[in-house]
């Protein structure tokens, strides 16, 4: 049986029933629904979402606007007999029956931990927790921050180990791509460093011993980025300083074809910066860097000063 009611909290909040979408009629409604999804089938007391939703009423005033709440709720998604939004004892629950919740099918995504399940979590996340959902209200706030960095956090150790398997088949693209989003999602994450590191240093992205290469502007942008200092506390750790005199070896001798070739601003800055920055710190080694290399540069020129390098 498919679900009846699609609920998503992960980026913007959107409710569809049976294939359409469903308009909520006030925030707090919206809000009462996204605390009763975490998960469907989980009983709230009325005094907790009273307190989240109206905490500066008094509370007779509070478990009225509760009241007018849960009927626009029931309005809404056709509830009339509240089977869907049910009142049991002393607190309310949305039934889990025919209810999808994305936030709840990422955890468990999660918690399975295969490739594939790891896969669909990373496909589910399509933003932060109640991203666009605000309502004037700490608790209330309190609890969807600390929601959202729950699930963000356990999302990163789940996509940390789906790279690393990546990385380990050798899978050049898909490294890449999740690689990316991972240092979007957590640029502090040494893991997810050490992962990249790894693939460039297999010799997957640079081949060296099989002809010229061929660099793409976002490879030289993640070994410029690599290699640079960890923004968490700005010293070398020992893996990211073995990695930045493997990459200087690669990129040394394309220095200022790098700093010259517009098409690839970017990267080339960032790599231009690695490449100056570590020979300002070894002295003689400055002459690596050969003038004649310098031009407006096309693929050729690239193909060609690369393959002066070597490990």
């Amino acid at each position: 049986m498919s679900p009846r009611l699609h609920i998503r909290l992960l980026g913007d909040f959107t409710v569809e029933q049976d294939g359409a979408p469903v308009t909520l009629p006030t925030r707090k409604t919206a809000a009462l629904l996204a605390i009763l999804a975490m998960p469907p089938g989980a009983l709230i007391t009325r005094e907790r979402l009273a307190d989240l939703l109206w905490s500066r009423s008094a509370e007779a005033q509070a478990r009225g606007s509760l009241r007018q709440a849960v009927a626009q709720l029931r309005k809404s998604l056709e509830d009339d007999s509240g089977t869907l939004i049910q009142a049991v004892g002393p607190g309310l629950r949305l039934a889990s029956p025919g209810v999808e919740v994305d936030a709840v099918t990422l955890e468990q995504a999660l918690s399975a931990g295969s490739p594939a399940d790891l896969a669909l979590a990373e496909r589910l996340y399509r933003g932060e927790f109640l991203a666009g959902l605000t309502i004037e209200e700490a608790l209330f706030e309190y609890w969807r921050a600390t929601e959202a960095e729950r699930l963000r956090r356990r999302l990163l150790r789940g996509l940390q180990a789906l790279l690393a398997h990546h990385v380990d088949r050798g899978d050049l693209e898909a490294s890449l791509d999740l690689g990316e989003r991972l240092v979007r999602l957590e640029p502090l994450a040494e893991e997810t460093y050490q992962a990249l590191m790894r693939l460039h240093l297999s010799g997957a992205i640079f081949p060296m011993d099989s002809g010229p290469a061929e660099p793409k502007p976002r490879q030289l942008r993640q070994l410029s980025e690599l290699a640079r200092p960890s923004q968490s506390n700005k010293r070398r750790t020992p893996h990211r300083a073995r990695f930045r005199s493997e990459v200087l070896t690669m990129i040394r001798p394309c220095g200022d074809l790098l700093e010259k070739d517009a098409r690839i601003h970017d990267p080339v800055r960032l790599g231009q910066e690695v490449v100056f920055d570590d020979i300002e710190g070894h002295g003689g080694q400055a002459t690596a860097v050969q003038p004649d290399v310098a031009g407006s540069g096309s693929p050729s020129r690239f193909s060609r000063c690369f393959s002066q390098s070597s490990r």
